[in-house]
C-alpha cells in the first residue's frame, strides 16, 4: 500500500525530521538514510521498528537534521573524541615502554577531524540515545505512514465497491436480454434447418424428415 509520513520535532535551534515513504511490495523491504554513517545502533533499532510496524512494502525512511537558530555554532562530538583517546592510549600501551609517550593534549585533540563538528544539525543526534529518537522522531513518522496507507486503502475499498456495483448492473441488464436472445438465436437455427431440409427434400425420405422436424416444432 502506498502511503507516505513525517515528523519534527525542535530542539536548541536544531530540527530533527524524519520522512517515510511507503510503495508496494510483496515483502518488507527497508532502505534508510541517516545523516551520519556511523549511527549504526539507531540503523537496527529503526529497523526493528519498523519490522514491528509494518509485515509488507518498500519503504524509504530519510533521517534529517537542520540547523534553524541561524547560526553555525560548533558542537563538540563527544563520540568522536573518546575514539580519538581511546585510539591513543591503546597506541601509548602498545609502544615500546622504554619510549615516553604523552597522551594528546586536549587542544590537540580539539584539531582531530570529526572532533569539532561545524555540521551542529547533525551533531545533534548524538545528544539523543536510540531510545529517545525512536519515540519522539521515528514511532510519530510511521504512525503518520499507517494512517496515510489506512486512508489510502479506504479510498481503494471504496472505489472497488463502486466497481463491483457497476458490474452488478451490467448483469442484471444482460439477464433481462438473455430470454429474448435465445428466441432469437432459437428461430434463426430453425429457420436455417428448414431451408436446408427443404433443399433436400428431392426424395421422399427427406420430404418426411421436413415433415417430422416442422411438426416437432409446433409440439
Amino acid at each position: 500500500m502506498t502511503g507516505y509520513g513525517e515528523a519534527q520535532f525542535k530542539v536548541d535551534g536544531i530540527q530533527l525530521s524524519c520522512r517515510v515513504r511507503s510503495l508496494n511490495h510483496r515483502f518488507l523491504d527497508i532502505k534508510l538514510r541517516l545523516p551520519r554513517f556511523e549511527l549504526l545502533a539507531l540503523d537496527m533499532a529503526i529497523r526493528r521498528q519498523v519490522s514491528r510496524s509494518f509485515e509488507r512494502g518498500a519503504i524509504e525512511i530519510s533521517v534529517s537534521a537542520e540547523n534553524t537558530s541561524g547560526t553555525a555554532d560548533k558542537i563538540l562530538n563527544f563520540q568522536v573524541a573518546h575514539r580519538y583517546w581511546e585510539a591513543a592510549g591503546k597506541l601509548a600501551k602498545d609502544l615500546p615502554k622504554k619510549k615516553k609517550v604523552d597522551l594528546p593534549s586536549i587542544d590537540t585533540l580539539l584539531r582531530l577531524p570529526g572532533v569539532i563538528d561545524s555540521s551542529s544539525a547533525e551533531s545533534a543526534l548524538n545528544e539523543f540515545t536510540e531510545d529517545e529518537l525512536l519515540e519522539k522522531l521515528i514511532e510519530p513518522a510511521l504512525k503518520s505512514l499507517k494512517k496515510s496507507r489506512q486512508g489510502e486503502g479506504k479510498k481503494l475499498f471504496e472505489h472497488l465497491i463502486e466497481l463491483l456495483e457497476q458490474l452488478d448492473g451490467h448483469l442484471r441488464a444482460i439477464e433481462g436480454l438473455e430470454a429474448p436472445e435465445k428466441e432469437k438465436l432459437r428461430n434463426t437455427l430453425t429457420q436455417r434447418a428448414r431451408e436446408t431440409l427443404r433443399l433436400l427434400s428431392n426424395t421422399s425420405e427427406n420430404t418426411a424428415n421436413l415433415h417430422d422436424f416442422e411438426k416437432r416444432l409446433h409440439e
